[in-house]
């Protein structure tokens, strides 16, 4: 199994470029806020597909698969008319439960911007079916470039203001969404929609355990990563949560970049050997994990340990904070990156209730780690309790997954893994210290 950068890497490239400009507008509260704009829409978001976006690519024949589709556009629609009710009419004791109250009315764009994304997720999902990769390449690169754009520009009209973040994202989702929108799926669209027999009813019994378990799964999964967000606008502010955001945002592109991609094409290959040669899914699963440790160390290791001077001089000395949270979060994304590929090894095992009960478990003790270290540390310990627990859980999680594979050298392939990155990462720290030695 071949480690992959997809054309879709143009896309967070382009995101990457903007950024240095982007952050000299914009001020690490605005940042802080619209993390948490982002937070309540991805939450809604993945309960509105029901996650049977997962399993378009299963079924062997169109007319589930079609099944699949009207249902899901179906629950979309349902989610989106609710949640609209829910911050129309709660919407402002949301706001002040968060300390949030800036947001306003953009709040009420928020199932806007679920409806735009789910839809998108969708339409991702049935390129993948039909291996169009190149054209969610295209919409990637395109749709940041037109929404980074209006990001920066609106931030210059306004000196700042939140609402530049929110629009340019929201252009991004709708571009994206209108690229993938190719005129095969269109037609086909207008076919499924006038068709009235549909075995919609057999599909979803079918896939019923996506809605039952794999959705709770990824959205426990999901909450994992937004609990800091939360946690940081609630006890210590938006201003603590824009440095965190922005470093979170930074250190994902690397996780997007090479991890997303590879586990698109993983996804696809595990499927396919699943089916016709499963006794070498295991083989390609370890290899792949040991690939990425090479593809990932380096990246994330110099943003863990040299973070602080990284911000400060591309993106303004107000961006040091946010270089010192990337140092502590560095680890964490080393570790995510060597797993999030192999995660896909639960959807085609079918194995979505044993994630679950994982995913549950891990999210318990991440919220009673996060309160007692809200109650001994301050907002730095708060992070590095967080990294640090987020890094031992994902190998954790790698376990799991070669036990469930049946991988005979589990122990012997982890040691190799946390000795790899520990020894680089103190390597890289005695540089800095040898450094600072001698200035």
């Amino acid at each position: 199994m071949v480690v992959t950068i997809s054309g879709s890497g143009l896309g967070f490239l382009i995101g990457f470029a903007f950024t240095p400009l982007i952050a000299r507008v914009y001020q690490p509260e605005a940042y802080g806020l619209f993390a948490l704009f982002n937070a309540f829409a991805s939450n809604i978001t993945i309960i509105s597909t029901l996650n049977l976006t997962n399993a378009f690519i299963l079924p062997k024949n169109n007319a589930t698969f079609y099944a699949l589709f009207k249902f899901t556009i179906f629950s979309v629609a349902i989610t989106t008319i609710i949640s609209f009710l829910a911050f129309l009419f709660l919407g402002q004791w949301i706001l002040e439960a968060f300390n949030a109250t800036e947001l306003g009315a953009f709040a009420l764009l928020i199932p806007v911007f679920v409806f735009l994304s789910a839809i998108s997720q969708v339409l991702n999902a049935w390129n993948v079916r039909i291996k169009a990769f190149a054209r969610s390449a295209t919409s990637k690169a395109g749709s940041i470039a037109v929404a980074k754009s209006t990001t920066l520009g609106y931030g210059y009209m306004t000196d700042g203001f939140i609402g530049g973040l929110i629009i340019g994202e929201f252009i991004n989702v709708l571009a994206n969404s209108l690229i993938l929108l190719s005129r095969r799926i269109r037609r086909k669209m207008i076919l499924i929609f006038k068709q009235k027999s549909l075995p919609v009813a057999a599909a979803i019994s079918e896939y019923r355990e996506y809605p039952l378990y794999a959705l709770p799964a990824n959205w426990l999964y999901a909450c994992a990563d937004q609990v800091p967000i939360y946690g940081l606008t609630y006890y210590y502010g938006a201003e603590s949560t824009g440095y965190f955001s922005f470093a979170y945002s930074l250190l994902n592109i690397p996780l997007l970049l090479i991890g997303q991609s590879t586990a698109t094409v993983f996804l696809q290959k595990a499927a396919e050997t699943d089916q016709a040669e499963p006794g070498k899914l295991q083989g390609i699963t370890v290899q792949l994990f040991n690939r990425l440790i090479y593809f990932g160390l380096i990246p994330f290791a110099i943003l863990g340990v040299f973070g602080d001077y990284i911000f400060s001089v591309f993106l303004g000395e107000e961006w040091t904070k946010a270089g010192v949270f990337a140092s502590y979060l560095g680890p964490y994304f080393m570790f995510r990156l060597v797993v999030f590929p192999i995660m896909s090894i639960y959807r085609v095992k079918r194995k979505e209730k044993t994630f679950l009960r994982y995913a549950a478990a891990s999210l318990m003790v991440l919220l009673l780690v996060l309160f007692l270290s809200v109650q001994i540390f301050s907002v730095d310990g708060f992070i590095v309790a967080f990294s640090t627990f987020a890094a031992l859980n994902h190998i954790v999680l790698a376990i799991l997954i070669f036990r469930m594979l049946n991988v005979t050298n589990i122990v012997t392939i982890m040691i190799k893994v946390v000795l790899i990155v520990l020894s680089t990462f103190a390597l890289l720290f005695a540089f800095r210290f040898f450094i600072l030695y001698l200035i």
